[in-house]
């Protein structure tokens, strides 16, 4: 469409703000964490034992976890004394396996953190799709009274697929866990629809 046309139809400003609302730069990157806390009892290692899994897959970033990873609550099955959450009541703990891999199913990230205690020292391993690895964190051994121990991985672009944290079963517990992630590209397009709506109201009002 000629620009003279299409500056006719709608203001210069709300071409503007159609521009950036279909731009990359409206999808701000965001921090999601993950505090464990209110999840059903039946991924509680006292109740139902259930692998988390898929249970926050659909945040964005879509994260599943496994294997063996289920949830220790405060007062219920977990050793206060030693591994107490961060923050909360609730930690997530691997009882069989030594890891626990947390894959992004939906979208690559850049970023991925978890506060941790551990009886023995512990390991952030970050890949790629093709399984390269992209960067490691290290810690020794860190239970209380000491502040919870952290471990991170930052990256240049939003390409972590999938992260493994290793340590000893049934003596590491983590808490917290973030990461950074890019707002599925449905949310822009509501961004954009919603846009074109409001101009075509502003069309008729005319």
């Amino acid at each position: 469409m000629p620009k003279n046309i299409l500056t006719q139809r709608f203001p210069p400003l709300a071409l503007g703000l159609l521009g950036f609302l279909a731009s990359p730069a409206a999808l701000a990157a965001i921090v999601v964490t993950l505090d464990f806390e209110g999840l059903p009892d039946l991924y509680y290692a006292d109740a139902g034992a259930q692998n988390l899994g898929n249970a926050y897959a659909a945040r964005p970033g879509g994260p599943v976890f496994g294997p063996d990873a289920t949830l220790l609550g405060v007062g219920r099955w977990l050793n206060d004394v030693e591994y107490p959450p961060a923050s909360g009541e609730t930690v997530l703990y691997t009882g069989v396996e030594n890891f626990i891999r947390v894959d992004f199913t939906t979208a690559p990230v850049s970023m991925v953190s978890t506060y941790f205690r551990s009886g023995t020292d512990i390991f952030l391993f970050a890949f790629d799709a093709a399984d390269n690895l992209l960067g490691q964190a290290f810690s020794s051994p860190n239970t209380a009274p000491d502040p919870a121990g952290y471990l991170t991985v930052n990256t240049a672009g939003f390409d972590i697929r999938y992260v493994v944290i290793e340590g000893a079963p049934n003596f590491f517990v983590l808490d917290d866990f973030t990461y950074t992630a890019i707002p599925e590209p449905a949310a822009g397009a509501g961004a954009v629809g919603l846009a074109l709506a409001g101009l075509a109201w502003w069309r008729r009002r005319r």
